[in-house]
């Protein structure tokens, strides 16, 4: 009986060895490793632990049976904890290698079965699902705009056009002012007076941002916007800077910048003196107007196969709910999308992405590069 125990034994530390040397191998041929570096880690990653675990027994020959069978199926068991989704196709493509000194032993279709049946008999504690791929940046062509192109006159000169524009706030409450269209300032500015003359009060709490403008850098607090019109154009959901200075009383109420003129394509008509503006199908949307609004926090962890796996959380601190949230991740030159979906008012959520192989993302970037209201 102790003679069929060892011999039992010993067939499954063969069995058990020979099945983690082809996961092993399998790894390392997906990774394109080359057969020496494959050949040498295998041995290494078997070899030394088995020998490591004998030396702990008294007596060799059973220390060299426990290790045999118990090193090679902890490290079957584990490896989807440091590969996940990989372990099926790992034994798949060890079984592919072995079938070239020897000659196809196995059929793809018998590879397969085995190779599935080896996944699902080791289960493995906490394995985790494959994290979903994040999407490679796609820059669309330019989009033609739409119908509703609108010519909007503007009077001065140099980098004083003025335009005039229309703020709805709360209680159905309306004012038109006059604007200066200033490309070079990042967010639009109202003053004080024209924000309570729409409704909007000014909280001491209230954010603030840091922008650009084109006399320099300025930072003020902020207000959201329920709607501004322009030339009859609807553009929802404007963050304003609150900026007094920006103002010039009975000449300009602030700067319509970027975060609105970006809505749209832009030209300038200088012959017909007119500001001609086309809705945008593509482009920025409201992202400029969410940032403020939108706690964005990003961590990554790289596995040891080489890829990248992102951990992205958002809040969203405005009054409104963003019906699409977009992430941009950028990686050196390379950029990749994740999709969040809609974010309500007030309301955090969280997704994983995972970036290809052999990335570089050390350091990465994060950012909100689409949103909609």
């Amino acid at each position: 009986m102790k003679r069929l125990l060892t011999a039992l034994a010993v067939l499954s530390g063969i069995a058990l060895l020979g099945l983690a040397s082809l996961a092993l191998a399998g790894l390392g041929a997906r990774r394109d490793h080359g057969p020496v570096a494959t050949s040498v880690a295998v041995t290494v990653l078997l070899a030394l632990p088995v020998l490591g675990i004998a030396s702990l027994f008294g007596r060799r020959i059973a220390g060299l049976l426990t290790g045999a069978i118990a090193w090679p199926l902890l490290l079957l068991v584990g490896l989807p904890l440091y590969f996940p989704g990989e372990r099926r196709e790992a034994v798949q493509s060890g079984l592919a290698l072995l079938g070239f000194p020897l000659g196809r032993i196995l059929s793809v279709e018998h590879q397969e079965q085995v190779s599935r049946t080896v996944d699902d008999l080791l289960a493995t504690p906490r394995a985790r699902p494959p994290v979903p791929q994040a999407q490679p940046t796609v820059v669309p062509p330019p989009a033609p705009g739409d119908p509703d192109t609108v010519a909007l006159p503007y009077e001065g000169s140099g980098h004083s056009l003025l335009v005039a524009v229309g703020l709805d706030g709360p209680g159905e409450r309306h004012v038109e002012v006059p604007m200066v269209l200033d490309t070079g300032s990042t967010y639009t500015t109202l003053d004080r007076a024209t924000l309570a003359a729409a409704g909007y009060a000014v909280p001491d709490d209230a954010p603030t941002i840091t922008f650009q403008t084109a006399t320099g850098e300025a930072t003020s607090p902020i207000v959201l916007a329920d709607r501004l019109w322009v030339g009859g154009l609807e553009v929802p959901g404007v963050t304003i800077a609150v900026c007094d200075t920006c103002a010039d009383p009975g000449s300009r109420a602030g700067l319509l910048g970027l975060n609105v003129s970006g809505r749209f394509l832009l030209t300038l008509d200088t012959v017909r003196r007119e500001v001609v503006l086309t809705p945008r199908l593509d482009g920025p949307l409201a992202a400029l107007d969410a940032r403020p609004w939108v706690d964005l926090d990003a961590r990554g962890t790289h596995w040891p196969d080489g890829h990248t796996e992102f951990r992205i959380r958002v809040r969203n601190d405005g009054p409104r709910p963003l019906a699409e949230a977009l992430v941009r991740i950028g990686c050196g030159d390379a950029t990749f999308d994740v999709d969040l979906g809609p974010v309500g008012a007030g309301e955090a959520l969280s997704r994983e992405a995972s970036v290809p192989s052999g990335t570089d993302c050390s350091p990465f970037r994060a950012d909100l590069a689409r949103a909609r209201w």
